[in-house]
C-alpha cells in the first residue's frame, strides 16, 4: 500500500505544472463510477498535499474533481437507466454485489437523494447506487441535481483535506500525506458508524413497498 502510494506521488509529482495532471483528476474521478478499484479520493488528496500552500491550482482542483465526477456518475445512471436488463445481473454476479444492489435499492426508495449525497463515501456503495438510480428509473433532474451538490461537496472535501496536509507540513512531504489520509480515513470511518448506526433505527420497510417504482415522489 505505501509503495502504491509513494508511486502515485511521484507520478503526479513529477506531473505539476502540465495539463497531464488536470486530465488524470478528471479521468479517475469519473471512472471510479464505475470501477470502484479507481482511486479518486487518494489521487485528489494527494494533489490537494502537491500544490500546498499555493491556492490557485486548489480551485482548479476541486472543480475538476467534481466535474468528472459528475461525468462518471451520470454515465453510471445513464448505462443503469438504458442497459439495466444487460448490466445488473453482471453486477449481482455474486453475494456481495447482489447486498450492495438490494441495500441501494431500498435505500433510494426510501430516502434517494440522501443516498446519492453519501454513495461515494461508502465503499463499493457509489457503483451500485448510481447503476440502481438508473435502473429504477431515479428522476433525472432529480439525480443532476444532487449530483451537482455531492460532487461539489466530494471534491472540496478531499482537496481541501490535502491542501491541509500540505499546509501543516510543508517541507515534509510524507508527513501532510499521512495527515491528509488519516483525517480522511477518520472521517470515513465515522460515516461508516453513522450509517450503521442509522440503518438500525430505521424501521423495515413492507414488501410491496420494497417492489415499488419511482412512480410516487421520492425523498
Amino acid at each position: 500500500m505505501l509503495d502504491l502510494l509513494n508511486r502515485m506521488t511521484e507520478l503526479l509529482d513529477g506531473m505539476l505544472g502540465s495539463p497531464w495532471l488536470w486530465a488524470i483528476v478528471f479521468v479517475v474521478s469519473a471512472l471510479d463510477a464505475l470501477l470502484p478499484f479507481m482511486p479518486s479520493d487518494t489521487s485528489v488528496i494527494v494533489v490537494g498535499v502537491l500544490v500546498a500552500p499555493d491556492p490557485r491550482p486548489l480551485i482548479v482542483l476541486i472543480v475538476l474533481a467534481a466535474a468528472g465526477a459528475l461525468a462518471g456518475d451520470l454515465l453510471g445512471y445513464l448505462i443503469g437507466r438504458r442497459g439495466g436488463a444487460f448490466v445488473l445481473p453482471r453486477l449481482t454476479a455474486d453475494e456481495r454485489g447482489r447486498r450492495r444492489h438490494e441495500w441501494a435499492k431500498a435505500q433510494l426508495r426510501r430516502h434517494g437523494s440522501m443516498l446519492i449525497m453519501v454513495a461515494r463515501y461508502i465503499p463499493g456503495g457509489r457503483v451500485a447506487t448510481m447503476l440502481s438510480a438508473g435502473a429504477l428509473h431515479y428522476p433525472l433532474r432529480r439525480f443532476l441535481i444532487v449530483e451537482v451538490i455531492a460532487t461539489s461537496v466530494w471534491a472540496a472535501y478531499c482537496a481541501l483535506i490535502g491542501y491541509l496536509g500540505g499546509a501543516t507540513f510543508q517541507h515534509n512531504m510524507l508527513g501532510g500525506m499521512a495527515l491528509a489520509l488519516g483525517i480522511g480515513a477518520v472521517i470515513m470511518v465515522l460515516l461508516e458508524v453513522g450509517r450503521r448506526l442509522w440503518a438500525r433505527r430505521r424501521p423495515p420497510e413492507s414488501p410491496a413497498y420494497a417492489t415499488s417504482r419511482f412512480d410516487a415522489p421520492v425523498n
